[in-house]
C-alpha cells in the first residue's frame, strides 16, 4: 500500500511542479542528428524515474532542455542500438557518428551539458 502510495504521489508531484513536456526523439530523429557533422548530445531516460524527472526539469530551468536529444530508453529500438545500458540517466556526447564521451547520472550529466551544450 505504502508504495502505490509513493509512486502515486511522484506522478502528482510531476504534474503540480510542471515537469518538462519533452517530446522524446524517434528512432529516424536520433539516427538523422547523429549521422550529422555537428556535435550532438542524447539523453537516454526512463520517463517515470524519478532521476530522470529531476534531470529534465532542471536543463528546462537552464534553458538548455531544446539542445538534447532526449530518447525514451524503454522503446525497444532503443535497445537494440545501446545494448548494454548500466543506469538511467545516461547522456552521450556524439560527433559524426561515434561516442567521444558519456556521463551517468543526474550531477555528471548536469554539470557536462551546462559546461558544453551552445545555446546558439
Amino acid at each position: 500500500m505504502k508504495q502505490h502510495f509513493f509512486k502515486l504521489l511522484l506522478i502528482l508531484a510531476v504534474f503540480l511542479l510542471g515537469s518538462t513536456s519533452t517530446l522524446y526523439s524517434s528512432e529516424t530523429s536520433v539516427k538523422h542528428q547523429i549521422s550529422r557533422s555537428q556535435s550532438v548530445y542524447i539523453v537516454l531516460v526512463d520517463p517515470w524515474q524519478e532521476e530522470s524527472l529531476r534531470l529534465e526539469r532542471l536543463t528546462k530551468q537552464a534553458s538548455i532542455e531544446n539542445s538534447i536529444v532526449w530518447v525514451d530508453s524503454r522503446q525497444s529500438w532503443v535497445k537494440d542500438i545501446w545494448h548494454d545500458i548500466p543506469n538511467l540517466p545516461i547522456a552521450f556526447h556524439m560527433e559524426r557518428g561515434h561516442v567521444v564521451q558519456q556521463r551517468v547520472g543526474i550531477n555528471k550529466i548536469l554539470v557536462f551539458l551546462l559546461a558544453n551544450v551552445d545555446l546558439n
